[in-house]
């Protein structure tokens, strides 16, 4: 959808004349997505690993989230310019597992 704005206009004396425009769109600079692998000990079962997903997922700047309970680990799509990898290892940590470096996936 369009989003139209009056401009008026007019000539010294004479009559304004309503004119419609189109706003200019905005172009906002996508931020660059990054992936990591985080390592997590300590996920019993699938419980654990929903805790995980869960808070990740809540984190703002977070896209996607795939935890694996049997490989103990969590993969993460993120903008790097709203979040960090230490920042996603150190929210699992708080969850009370072991959570080691983030690993750039491509």
């Amino acid at each position: 959808m369009r989003r139209l704005h009056a401009i008026l206009l007019g000539v010294a004396l004479a009559t304004p004349v309503l004119v419609f425009a189109e706003k200019p769109q905005v172009v906002q600079a996508q931020s660059a997505l990054t992936t990591v692998s985080i390592p997590v000990k300590g996920m019993a079962c699938g419980s654990c690993a929903a805790r995980v997903k869960k808070t990740l997922s809540a984190i703002d700047g977070v896209k996607s989230v795939e935890v694996s309970q049997p490989n103990g680990s969590a993969s993460v799509r993120y903008v790097a310019a709203k979040v960090s990898g230490e920042q996603l290892r150190d929210a699992v940590k708080r969850l009370g597992f072991e959570a080691g470096m983030p690993v750039p996936q491509k």
